[in-house]
């Protein structure tokens, strides 16, 4: 055992003391700098302009002044730059159609609304002197159906107050036979929650996969690897380089992110997120959930890290190391399908199934926790078939690592990687 630990501490050690390594924080530090300020960037650079309309509304004349499309557009059109003011600003037109078009001419307004009649209905003519953006043009539309829809009903009859309430959610109680109600809704702030643990985890496996594997490889390129074996065991130099490679990957991905929540505590912005339309409120977090996370995060790292050093003990050359990558990495896509596939039916038979098979249990496991209530044998029976996977992927990879010292210089074919298992 004290082997094993001075493998894993000598690992750790060199990997975040290397240049490499200290390279690479420094930039993901750098990165997480840009991107915390990135949103705002973009919304200046891409759509952070505002956007003056004129509307020429010759329908007022048939409905109520005090509710046309004007008044609709101002009352819905109410989004706001990062700077504070209006990202729309809706004016009544000074002029008729040739004076608003020369007005969008000269630039002195950025668009010009025009609604008539057309029969029973109203045609709506937009003129720009630029193309508007997708996100302006898509935005404006839904606010002018939305308008019509309104000033329809108050045509007929139906006031303001009464056409909201025509467009009120329905509220639907749910209950499960013999257990009485049931408060297992999934509202999109868990929902997207688990999606970003889900795509976290992928991404972290994905990047530090590769890195646990090219350790592997780089150990069997080097000589001293040999006076090495002759004093530990393959299995205790695999499983101190699976955690000790594993380790300096993590603490990498520690400072990143707490650097990420310092620059969030920095901006006021720790009390939540905003991912979409949908707001995630940290005190609004389970614990558990947490918990769940990070002990599944764990099982499913060292899973596939030891899936990855299997890998890499299979060839020699860092040149070679694609050839076994990718295809762990495909592996990791699956599987990475299968729990966004489980998250809109977490207690499916198939969810269920995977969440107690090697490889895809830690992840799945963690969707079905998240999403539902899973019973804690299927938890248990998770966690020690991702321990035993573990183990078996570690000795495994220190069986053909020992082959592959003895046959260096040469590819390992299939039949010494059966042989090695002997």
């Amino acid at each position: 055992m004290n082997l094993v630990r001075l493998i894993v501490e000598r690992e750790y050690r060199a990997r975040v003391r290397s240049k490499g390594w200290i390279i690479a924080t420094v930039f993901g530090l750098i990165a997480i700098v840009g991107l915390n300020f990135a949103p705002t960037i973009a919304d200046t650079v891409f759509g952070g302009r505002q956007v003056r309309i004129a509307v020429l509304d010759e329908t007022a004349a048939s409905m109520n002044a005090s509710s046309g499309y004007l008044e609709r557009l101002r009352a819905d059109l109410v989004e706001t730059l990062a700077s504070g003011d209006p990202r729309y600003v809706v004016e009544r037109a000074s002029a008729d159609r040739e004076g608003m078009l020369a007005q969008v001419m000269s630039g002195a307004v950025d668009g010009f609304l025009l609604i008539t009649e057309a029969g029973s209905q109203q045609a709506f003519k937009l003129t720009t002197l630029d193309t508007l953006g997708l996100a302006e043009r898509s935005r404006l539309t839904s606010a002018l159906s939305a308008a019509r829809t309104f000033l329809d009903l108050e045509k007929r009859g139906i006031g303001g107050a009464e056409a909201l309430a025509l467009f009120r959610p329905v509220v639907l109680d749910t209950e499960v036979a013999g257990k009485g109600p049931d408060d297992g809704e999934i509202p999109g702030e868990s929902w997207a929650l688990t999606y970003v643990l889900v795509l976290l985890f992928y991404i972290t496996l994905a990047i530090y996969g590769t890195y646990v594997a090219m350790g592997v490889i780089e150990e069997k390129s080097t000589r001293v690897v040999e006076i090495i074996i002759s004093t530990v065991r393959p299995f205790q130099l695999m499983i101190g380089k699976v955690f000790g490679l594993g380790l300096a990957a993590l603490t990498q991905y520690a400072v990143w992110v707490g650097a990420g929540f310092g620059l969030l505590a920095a901006r006021g912005a720790l009390s939540g997120l905003e991912v979409g339309a949908v707001s995630l409120r940290f005190a609004d977090i389970d614990p558990w959930l947490l918990v769940a996370f990070a002990g599944m995060f764990a099982l499913g790292f060292f899973s596939f890290a030891g899936l990855f050093a299997a890998g890499g003990s299979l060839v020699s050359r860092t040149e070679d190391a694609g050839q076994i990558t990718g295809p762990i990495t495909m592996v990791l896509v699956v599987v990475l399908f299968l729990a966004v596939y489980s998250m809109d039916n977490p207690e499916s038979t198939g969810a269920v199934v995977l969440s107690m098979v090697p490889m895809t249990s830690p992840l799945i496991m963690f969707v079905r926790i998240a999403m539902g209530d899973p019973p804690a044998w299927q938890i248990v029976v998770s966690c020690v078939v991702s321990l035993t996977t573990i183990l078996v992927l570690v000795w495994m990879a220190a069986k053909v690592f020992r082959a592959g010292i003895l046959l260096y210089g040469r590819r390992m074919s299939v039949r010494a990687v059966v042989k090695a298992f002997r």
